[in-house]
């Protein structure tokens, strides 16, 4: 017999949809693609080298970053 008064199993978290997760994706991509381009457009002056990826991936990378973020809050 199982003693759950030592391990109390824990309770699932709700699962968002997938289609949540795009829509909040997207939305944080276009708002992270001018601050992409303008990071991109900085880039060559303050540092040597001049290949330093193209804004979309910046974008990309930061709505990767932040959108997990808000759907573990």
């Amino acid at each position: 017999m199982t003693d759950y008064s030592v391990n109390i199993p824990k309770a699932r978290a709700a699962r968002h949809g997938r289609a949540e997760y795009r829509i909040y994706f997207g939305l944080i991509l276009l708002a992270a693609l001018p601050f992409g381009v303008v990071g991109w457009m900085v880039s060559p002056l303050t540092k040597k080298s001049r290949h330093s990826g193209n804004p979309v991936q910046r974008a990309v990378a930061e709505a990767r970053a932040i959108t997990p973020m808000i759907f573990q809050a």
